[in-house]
């Protein structure tokens, strides 16, 4: 340690001070081999040390560039002294692969590898620890939403890489938060680029939070658009930004912060984590859709950024005056919370992908989820094959939800309300096969959920979800029911942007000559709510 005046504070003994030096010493040396020690097999070449000499020089180059945001709102440069000081590291790094022996502390016993690993395979939340993606390309554009093989899972929530060492495979692993966007991996480029557009316009917006505007129709239309230089090239790619102003009042009116959902979202996220030591932006996530669709989610686990198909973005900025106008009348809707519309262009591409950020239902930090469910009220085609230990990543459906939500019948029937207010919303647009997605925690008797999370809607009241009977038994609506289950219940409404349209109608008639047509999930969107209200009104009690 260091005293204010930088000089060492010395131990009151010698054999104190040679203690403690030795300590400081192994545990500096147990992070650096874990740090550069990527396979975890417990050795360490000089190969291992170049790799990442390297890549903590291309990272600090990268970042040079990253700060291109001329506005009042941009965030500062990162400060000269922390790159020196990272430089230092790396000549450090130099010096030692250069020198003629590797020191010996450094080969650390079997043993003491495997206890080390065990100490560093906890990650904190909303961080990947090493897989990087390589392989599948998104047939939009070779350069925009690359992701690894195992992204294509039939989950959204999950991919990750198996560890190879049997100290991880011995701990309890948490639910994977996906693939993590590291330096140097395909999406890199596309990933950096969309975080400083998306700082760029929540920046220019953020005096909405303090002074809303009342919006006119002109509103709607407006399309901004940034060019950012690659931190790689020369070559710049362009960053539109639809309605900012629009999705500014937006956020407001969902209570999320600017500044929050800028360093959420913005580079500023780039900078920590490299004082960190981590060289990653966000996760990627799979899909279990059949769009084709990318989903990263921020680091702290609060967004979605994804990428939509050209006919759901078409649809998207047709209803958006509606939406608005659904989400002010509102308050308690179930439906997405849409927080952004852009698109972006790699160097060379014309067309470019529209993105969405998107709320994460899931965005509580201190409440884990047990069980996912997709349902729509159909039948057909409706179930997940999953092993017990991967129910609280992989979105199980209609099919295999045997059991009720026990809310009480007061907010059984204003959640039945609310469910028919956005479901005829969507009707009104001719939407269909959205889903209610369903996610439970069960709460241990001896559980602390610490300190409640606030937000507008009712349903999202208690830590951002719903309390079962069993944690709310003084209300009159859940007396005598203090022996039901203790869980907390998140829904809302998703797959809110499919049109029924020319392809549904297809799907309903070939779908049709195989199953019963009132059982798929591709019909009417009259028939769909009818159905689709019909079915939640069961599973609620």
């Amino acid at each position: 340690t260091t005293s204010g005046s930088g000089s060492l504070e010395r131990a009151s003994t010698p054999t104190d001070t040679a203690l403690q030096e030795r300590e400081d010493y192994l545990r500096f040396m147990r992070d650096l081999f874990f740090r550069l020690d990527a396979n975890r097999d417990g050795k360490l070449t000089r190969d291992d040390f170049k790799s990442q000499t390297l890549i903590h020089r291309r990272y600090i180059q990268s970042l040079g560039r990253v700060d291109e945001l001329h506005t009042s709102g941009a965030s500062p440069s990162i400060d000269h002294s922390v790159m020196q000081s990272i430089r230092s590291s790396c000549e450090s790094v130099d010096t030692l692969f250069t020198a003629k022996k590797r020191p010996a502390d450094l080969a650390l016993p079997p043993a003491k590898a495997q206890e080390a690993a065990a100490a560093a395979s906890h990650t904190p939340r909303g961080f990947a620890r090493s897989p990087s993606p390589s392989g599948l390309v998104d047939r939009t554009d070779t350069r925009l939403c690359s992701s690894s093989s195992s992204s294509s899972s039939s989950s959204s929530l999950s991919s990750s890489s198996p560890r190879s060492s049997s100290a991880y495979k011995k701990k309890k692993q948490a639910p994977s938060r996906g693939i993590s966007v590291s330096f140097g991996s395909e999406n890199w480029e596309m990933v950096i680029n969309i975080m400083r557009g998306i700082r760029q316009s929540a920046g220019l917006t953020s005096g909405l939070h303090d002074h809303p505007k009342q919006l006119e129709e002109s509103d709607f239309k407006v399309q901004d658009e940034y060019s950012f230089t690659c931190t790689t090239s020369a070559e710049r790619w362009v960053f539109q930004d639809f309605a900012p102003s629009v999705f500014g009042m937006l956020r407001r009116k969902f209570g999320v912060d600017p500044e929050s959902y800028m360093l959420s979202l913005g580079p500023e996220r780039i900078y920590g984590n490299l004082l960190l030591g981590r060289l990653s932006l966000m996760n990627m996530v799979g899909s279990s859709g059949r769009s084709g669709s990318c989903f990263f989610l921020s680091a702290d686990g609060k967004y979605f950024v994804k990428t939509l198909p050209p006919e759901e973005e078409a649809v998207f900025k047709r209803i958006l005056p509606k939406y608005y106008a659904h989400i002010c009348a509102n308050p308690h809707t179930l439906v997405t919370r849409f927080l952004g519309l852009h698109k972006i262009k790699a160097p060379g591409s014309s067309r470019g992908v529209p993105i969405v950020v998107m709320a994460n239902l899931f965005d509580n930090p201190n409440v884990g989820i047990d069980e996912i469910y997709d349902l729509k009220g159909s039948t057909v085609n409706r179930h997940v094959t999953v092993e017990e230990g991967d129910m609280s990543t992989i979105a199980m459906k209609d099919n295999d939800f045997n059991r009720t939500l026990h809310v009480g019948f007061s907010l059984k029937a204003r959640l039945l309300e609310q469910v028919e207010k956005d479901c005829r919303w969507l009707e009104s647009h001719n939407i269909c096969d959205y889903s209610l997605l369903v996610g439970l925690h069960r709460c241990p008797p001896e559980e602390v959920l610490g300190e409640n999370l606030e937000d507008r809607s009712s349903f999202r009241a208690f830590h951002h979800g719903i309390a079962s009977c069993a944690l709310r038994p003084s209300q009159d609506a859940c007396r005598g029911r203090e022996d039901e289950a203790r869980e907390i219940y998140f829904v809302g409404l998703i797959d809110t942007l499919t049109e029924y349209n020319f392809n549904k109608k297809a799907e309903r008639a070939l779908k049709s000559f195989l199953y019963n047509r009132n059982e798929i999930s591709a019909i009417p969107p009259r028939p769909y709510r009818t159905r689709f209200q019909k079915y939640v009104a069961t599973i609620l009690d």
